[in-house]
């Protein structure tokens, strides 16, 4: 009925990225331990699988090395065993044996595996609402790249990828621009760091992220206080900017309802409307 009387609400579209967010921030907020929305191994495999011919293909078309080796020689287990159990007892308390075991694994969630999924929730954002990328997205975009690169390298120890190269792999590209299908996530989420004016990639976007890749050299075999306490900030960071999507998004009809107001409606309207629903 509410879909007869007012054709012209888009609910679909607020749902969509409603579940998008809600799919992020799980397994962002979730990825220390082992929990029923992990990922299963099967999922994760072909998650990376995706996300490296990604990155494979994006850096035929780009160069954004050239300041850098990457990082050093993979660390040793003892090494990586380490800086897991030095993050983690920044991060929980009183975790069971399985649990202080599964942080680092292959069985769990890296924050290189969470970029792309960012990157299509903020892409999707940008679509729906008109919205464009900023110098704060941009920044908080940049050290999500940068901790995840060094997450490769301090807890991981992935050899099968070049943990920066897979990290920043991340700007517009003409290739993406001409040959992809205009409705897809790829390419939403090049069209997302293209300038308007220069309709090439947004200057801004180019100089924080080649900032970012600076920044990470030399680098450290391990993560010292500091860096474990920047790692919380940015979470919290990102925990914030989840929560200002969150709120920016259109609350459900029947949450309107609740409250006594429906967006495009008048009081009165709503409750005749409340009303002719049978609505308490």
């Amino acid at each position: 009925m509410f879909d007869t009387n007012h054709p012209g609400y888009q609910a679909a579209d607020d749902l969509k990225l409603g579940l998008q967010l809600l799919k992020f921030l799980t397994l962002f907020s979730q990825r220390y331990t082992p929990c029923p929305t992990t990922p299963s191994p099967i999922i994760l495999k072909e998650m990376r699988r995706r996300s490296a011919l990604r990155v494979k293909d994006w850096l035929q078309y780009r160069k954004i090395l050239t300041e850098s080796r990457g990082f050093g020689s993979p660390l040793s287990l003892p090494e990586l065993q380490r800086n897991r159990q030095a993050i983690l007892a920044h991060k929980a308390a009183n975790l069971r044996v399985e649990e202080a075991e599964f942080f680092g694994t292959p069985s769990s969630v890296s924050l290189l595996d969470l970029l792309p999924i960012f990157m299509s929730l903020s892409a999707a954002k940008v679509h729906q609402a008109n919205w464009k990328i900023n110098g704060t997205w941009m920044s908080l975009a940049a050290d999500f790249m940068q901790r995840a690169a060094l997450e490769q390298f301090w807890v991981f120890g992935t050899q099968q990828i070049e943990p920066i190269g897979a990290a920043f792999a991340w700007g517009w590209t003409d290739h993406e621009a001409s040959q992809s299908d205009p409705s897809s996530e790829s390419h939403m989420v090049n069209e997302m760091f293209q300038d308007e004016d220069t309709k090439m990639e947004i200057p801004e976007w180019t100089l924080i992220r080649s900032e970012h890749i600076k920044a990470l050299l030399p680098t450290k075999a391990y993560p010292e206080t500091q860096d474990i306490c920047a790692l919380s900030q940015f979470e919290g960071t990102m925990i914030s900017f989840l929560e200002g999507m969150l709120k920016s998004l259109r609350q459900p009809v029947l949450v309107q309802m609740e409250v006594g107001k429906v967006e495009g409606m008048s009081d009165a309207e709503t409750s005749t409307f409340k009303t002719r629903l049978g609505w308490g």
